[in-house]
């Protein structure tokens, strides 16, 4: 008898990303805006019973591909790994070329700070 494997629940699933263009337009018109070192991050509560993840890298401010997704692939784990203890909330980063020449561990230290403080708030 076959059985199916087992899934995980922590991974980053399709519930858990901002994809519509609408929803984006929706959080940067109403999110609280924060800065941080090499991005900005706007928040805004929401209807959805998991919190929400958008990542926007623009080709003006991180020239390269490869930079782009590295970014995109380090706050995407990095949600990913506290997204269980984060409240209802679309998180939405909009990231400058200053991130883009930080190494990955510095990069892990920032947003390790996003979460404990959005967990906190």
């Amino acid at each position: 008898m076959i059985t199916k494997p087992v899934v995980a629940t922590n991974g980053y699933t399709k519930a858990q990303r901002v994809r519509a263009s609408a929803d984006y337009q929706l959080v940067f018109a109403q999110a609280r805006k924060k800065r941080g070192p090499g991005f900005s991050m706007h928040t805004m509560r929401s209807e959805h019973s998991v919190a929400r993840l958008g990542v926007s890298v623009s080709k003006k401010q991180v020239k390269t591909a490869v930079q782009r997704n590295r970014l995109k692939r380090l706050i995407r784990e990095s949600f990913r790994q506290h997204a269980a203890s984060l409240k209802t909330i679309y998180i939405v980063f909009v990231v400058y070329r200053e991130l883009a020449g930080m190494e990955s561990k510095t990069i892990a230290g920032h947003l390790a700070q996003v979460w404990d403080g959005l967990k906190q708030s």
